[in-house]
This record gives structure tokens, sequence and C-alpha cells, in this order.
């Protein structure tokens, strides 16, 4: 018999604005200004050398990668400025940064583009830009803070069909870690599986969370597979793993300086507190009765030129999932050909469980799943040449949830 979930524990989370909406300072007069010191920034140092703007990456929290960065430039309107990363080759590869296009803002964070002249000067990253506002944001790729993820939590927890949520734990900075549960209550919880769907373990990879954000819109929505896969599923959604990686601009990991998608074999709740508690409220679900079918894990690569997926291979699972996780990939790419072709995701063993998709299946004995959104443009497709946008990016989770009504859950395509 099913034990009743926990429910909200009462714990408030103030939102935090994003960092352009309150921060004025520098602006109104003087010469062009660099800060880095706002939720997400990262960067190591800028120095102004006439109209070119010489910056340096910062190394991630007690760690030594890097790669992201986030600033704002102040009282540089209509001024043209290059910007030149002269330590780019010492934080990824050369065809990492040859495809790499920055997002700028002159709306304070509300709307982005891209930076159209970009390229890589040996050993130099190099772009140009002239800003058209007196407070102007640059960024790596489209970022996604921990304040959006908790005014979207926010917005959800009394919403229509989140059953529940409560906090599960806490980051080692003291961020909630929150899990809400998505379904049809009229369907008694002991008739259904569990989908367990989690993001940001990489700080560095906000599109992750913009596929997220995209899957919840359509779960929530009207969509007649949705509502079908709500009559069948709870769905358990746990939207930041690392929020101390991603307040601090971390490329890749926690405050610890670990790496979170390689804790998963045996998570130190000092070290690691956010995976060692949703592990706890993982096997708790399965105790309780409930049956996992599939954890689904956000992501995005950084030096990427396409949509994908990491799965279990045949070999170390089992050949009865390898074929279901197929069909669903299938689904997913029918669903949306911005997926690339079937041919350009990749099978990997599940030995070791250090990742949470192995230790989905050493653990549960069930699916485990990567969604790799690209941090680039695209070489393939309806797309193709085309960088990342919000709404594409929405589009891909959206057809991770179709995928997963057809093939886990048997739920027919719309039209059909």
């Amino acid at each position: 018999m099913r034990r009743p979930r926990r429910s909200w524990s009462g714990v408030v989370l103030v939102p935090v604005l994003l960092a352009g909406c309150t921060d004025t300072a520098g602006v109104g007069g003087g010469p062009p200004t660099v800060s880095f010191d706002f939720e997400g920034a990262s960067l190591g140092a800028a120095e102004f050398s006439n109209d070119t703007v010489m910056l340096t990456l910062r190394h991630d929290t007690n760690a030594q990668t890097r790669l992201w960065f986030s600033f704002r430039l102040a009282n540089g309107a209509g001024r043209p400025l290059t910007y030149r990363l002269d330590d780019a080759l010492g934080a990824a590869s050369a065809s990492t940064w040859s495809v790499k296009r920055p997002v700028v803002s002159s709306d304070r964070g509300v709307t982005w583009s891209r930076v159209q002249d970009a390229h890589l000067d040996d050993p130099a990253f190099v772009f140009d830009h002239t800003a058209g506002s007196e407070s102007e944001w640059f960024a790596l790729a489209l970022p996604y803070d921990f304040s959006r993820w908790q005014a979207v939590v926010d917005t959800l927890r009394n919403g229509r069909w989140v059953a529940s949520a409560h906090v599960i734990g806490a980051s080692i900075g003291g961020n909630a870690v929150e899990v809400l549960r998505i379904t049809d209550p009229s369907v008694p919880a002991a008739d259904k599986s569990g989908i367990w769907v989690v993001a940001r373990q990489h700080p560095g990879e906000p599109e992750g969370s913009y596929m997220l954000e995209g899957f919840l819109r359509w779960l929530r929505g009207d969509d007649e597979q949705a509502a079908e896969l709500r009559r069948l599923a709870e769905v358990f959604v746990v939207g930041f793993l690392n929020p101390d990686g991603v307040l601090a601009g971390n490329q890749r990991v926690n405050q610890a300086g670990l790496d979170l998608n390689r804790q998963w074999a045996e998570p130190d709740p000092a070290t690691a507190p956010t995976i060692h508690a949703l592990q706890r409220e993982i096997l708790d679900y399965t105790h309780d009765g409930g049956r996992v079918r599939i954890l689904v894990d956000f992501h995005a690569a950084p030096g990427g030129r396409s949509n994908f997926f990491f799965y279990n291979d045949a070999a170390t699972s089992s050949p009865e999932l390898f074929g279901e996780v197929r069909a669903l990939l299938a689904a997913a790419i029918g669903a949306n050909p911005d997926f690339v072709p079937l041919e350009g995701s990749t099978a990997r063993p599940t030995t070791g469980g250090a990742r949470a998709r192995s230790w989905a299946f050493d653990r549960l004995g069930t699916h485990g799943l990567t969604v790799e959104a690209s941090s680039n443009d695209v070489t393939y497709g309806p797309f193709r040449g085309q960088y990342a946008t919000e709404a594409r990016l929405w589009a891909l989770g959206q057809a991770v949830g179709v995928a997963l009504a057809e093939a886990l859950f048997d739920v027919g395509s719309a039209g059909g």
C-alpha cells in the first residue's frame, strides 16, 4: 500500500529578481565599465585598451573547469567595442570556440540576441558589438538563472495539476531543492507509474532548463496526450539540482567543486547533498510501492551542434529496455525534427552508476535518459545553421513529453 507523499514543508523561498532589473550602478555618464557581481555572473577580469575589452575567464568554485561567462557593460551605448577573451583555448577546444556566438540583451534580460561577429583568433576568442543601451548584458548562452526557476515554482505551487510541492533538501549554500508532483488527482496514485525529471546538474547548461520549462508547459496544458499521461503517471520534477553553481556563475561544478553528474554512485550528503536528497526521495517512492518508468535528465552540450540523447545500451541494460528507449527516441524525433536523426544519438554502457542515467538502471532497473540540447547552431534539419531560441528549446522539451506518452504509456498521437 502506497503511503501518502509528504506535503509542502512551509519553507518560504524569496524570489530573486534578475540581476539586470535592479542594478544601475555605473550608468549615467563616465567611461564604459564592466561588472560581474550579480546573480549568475562570471568573469575573472576585464580591462579596457582603447576600444578593446580584454576579458579573462574565472575558474569554477573549487575547480579548474571554466567556460561560462556573463557580465554587464555600463555607459557604452553607441560605442563599437571588441571583446577579446585571451585565455579561451585554456578552457575549451578550438572547435568549441569556433562555433560560439554569445548572446546580448539591451533591455536587462527581457530579450536576447546573438552576437554574429565572433570568431577564434588563436588563442583568443573575439567578438565585436556596439551596445544599444547604457546597460548591456552579455552571456555565453541564453541565461536561465535560479531566480527564474524560483518564479516558475512559485507560480506552479498551487497551479493546475500540481498535486504537491515540497522541499527534499538543500544545497551546500542552503538553497532549497524542491520536487513538484504533477498528475491527475482523480486517478489513484496506486494505479500510476512514476516519471522523474531533473535538470541543471551542470550550471553552464541553461538550455536544459528551457527544455524542462517547455516540458512543464506541455504537461500542464490542454494537449490530449498530456492529459492522458497525467492520468497514467505521476511526474516528479526537480528543476535545479545545482543552484549554488548557477548562482556563482560556474560552468560545471557545485560549491564543493564536484561534477554532480558523476556523484550518483555514492553521493556524499556533505559535498553532494542535492543528489543525496533526490536519491533518497526516489528510493522512498519505490519503497512505498511506486514504480519508476524512467529518469529523464536535461542537459546541454557546450561544444555540440545537435540536439541529441545519451541512453543505456543493450549490452549492459537489457534488450527489452533498449528496444523501448529506441522507440522513445524515434517518437521524440518524429514529434520534432529539431532533434538529430536517431543515428546521431549515443548508446552508452550503464556500468558504474556514477551518472543519473546509469544509476537509474543499476539501482532501479529502469530507463535513464540524458537529453542534450545544442549550445550552438545545428547542422541538419529545418533549423540548419540556426542557434537555439527560447521557443525552440521549449519545443524540444514538449517533444520529450510526447515521446514519453507514446512510447512508455502507449498514448496515441493527438491526430491518431
